[in-house]
């Protein structure tokens, strides 16, 4: 007989929760649009990126992000910061 194992020993860890975050201000099926809308937000100071993204059943997208933060509370506070000075909608993503 083999010697009993605890429940649940082969499945697989949880994935670790993510350590770093970035504000994902907006997304584009048209790199162009998205450069376009990241040089607005350099222009007024911002430091942003575009992001390629295959997102499977729809295609590429252009994300623009900004920030690497070390907490969730950190991406959430900069979050509340752009909406106030920019007035437009952002997510809170992992990187």
């Amino acid at each position: 007989d083999a010697p009993a194992r605890p429940a649940g020993a082969d499945a697989a860890p949880a994935p670790a929760a993510p350590t770093r975050y970035t504000l994902q201000l907006s997304s584009f099926s048209e790199k162009a649009d998205a450069d376009m809308f990241a040089a607005r937000l350099k222009a007024a100071g911002m430091s942003v990126q575009v992001v390629r993204s295959e997102i499977p059943g729809k295609g590429t997208y252009y994300r623009v992000r900004s920030g690497d933060y070390k907490s969730r509370q950190d991406a959430a506070q900069a979050k509340g910061d752009y909406e106030k000075l920019h007035g437009g909608g952002a997510l809170i993503a992992p990187l």
